[in-house]
């Protein structure tokens, strides 16, 4: 299963990668038109999840608390904006770099009448910064097919300028 850092925006980069995985993971990036166009045939889309809004080379944790190679434990942090947005940011602390994640979650598997259209193989619900229990709640969320806190559709419903 090739993920998404294993880029398929087109028929040839999936053509070309199919070759090597059994199933692809589709570009965060694409929207409806650019999904059907590429084609979605052993293909799994991301239906919820925290999407990576930068990876950083310079470390949060390093210049603020320090590292946490010599302390683990939590390597989650948060981050706000002037507008009191909070993004979480995970510590990779084998690379020495972090992810910021967007401060909402992608959420696609409400919209039934998308996904009829989009037709994937597989769908996703990717956990990243949740706790045990946001986890829970956003499986209940998706069995019922409704998902109540702030959110964003991505990119799906309007793409890539």
């Amino acid at each position: 299963m090739a993920d998404q850092g294993l880029y398929t925006w087109n028929k040839e980069a999936a053509g070309s990668l199919k070759d090597m995985c059994d199933e692809l993971t589709c570009p965060a990036e694409l929207n409806e038109r650019e999904l059907k166009e590429r084609g979605m045939l052993s293909s799994e889309l991301v239906v919820y999840g925290y999407l990576p809004m930068m990876i950083s080379a310079g470390c949060v944790f390093k210049n603020t608390a320090g590292c946490l190679k010599a302390a683990p434990g939590n390597n989650i942090a948060v981050l706000k904006d002037d507008k009191k947005h909070e993004f979480k940011v995970l510590a990779e602390c084998s690379s020495c770099r972090n992810i910021i994640y967007n401060c909402v979650p992608l959420v696609l598997f409400d919209d039934e009448k998308l996904l009829s259209r989009i037709l994937a193989d597989h769908l996703r619900l990717s956990f990243t910064v949740e706790n045990e229990k946001e986890t829970w709640a956003v499986i209940e969320s998706f069995k019922k097919k409704k998902y109540d806190l702030p959110f964003t559709r991505g990119h799906v419903t309007r793409g890539v300028e």
